[in-house]
Order: structure tokens, then sequence, then C-alpha cells
């Protein structure tokens, strides 16, 4: 039973891990890409890695107030319950096993066991 909750969070974690290395190395590919078809050199694929430690690490003199720091922790709050919760059938690093093994999470959801759907 234990076992089986840590491995659905090891998995959590690991699919939210290959969303962001994702995302990173599709903006820095896409950067360079515009720049080459811009006959420029452009950047290096992991400088959004760089620039998310550098925006990170300043800091400022100017308060915006308490919403104007939440704004961000509300949206990453929202992307990352929209990767956990997106129930994805056939795939390896899915986090709809952490909706759809329990029967009591989401009720109204058939339960699926093996190739056939249980009512």
């Amino acid at each position: 039973m234990v076992s089986s909750i840590i491995t659905k969070l090891l998995y959590a974690l690991l699919s939210l891990f290959i969303v962001l290395n994702v995302g990173l190395l599709l903006n820095g590919v896409t950067r360079k890409l515009y720049a080459r078809v811009s006959k420029r050199y452009g950047i290096r694929f992991y400088q959004p890695y760089i620039d998310l430690v550098k925006n990170y690490s300043l800091e400022t003199l100017v308060s915006h107030g308490v919403m104007f720091y939440l704004g961000p922790i509300f949206r990453l709050t929202s992307g990352v319950g929209m990767i956990l919760f997106i129930p994805f059938q056939e795939m390896l690093f899915s986090c709809s096993i952490l909706c759809f093994s329990e029967p009591w999470v989401w009720p109204w959801v058939p339960a699926r066991v093996g190739n056939h759907i249980l009512q």
C-alpha cells in the first residue's frame, strides 16, 4: 500500500520534471531556429535554464503588493494541477494513475482494469 503510493508520487514528480525540461528545451530550440531563419547565430539551446536561474536570483527594492507575487504561484499551481489530473490512459508517465487508481476519487468515472472497463 505505502510502496504503491510512493511509486505514484515518484511517477508524478518524474512527469513534472519531464514536462518542465521539454518546455524549456523546446523554447531554447525554437529561439535558436528563429535566429537561424533571420541569419543570426542565436542563443544556446540551454539559455532558458540560465534565464530561469538569473531571474529568480534578482532582487528588487520595489514592492508591487502581495497579489503581484502570488500571480505566478497561482499560474504554476493551475498548470501543475492540469498536468497531474488529466487522464492519459496510454502514456507511461501519466499522473492519471493518481486519480483513477482509487475508485473513491472520482466515482462517476468508470474504473479500468486491464482491457476491461467496469461500470
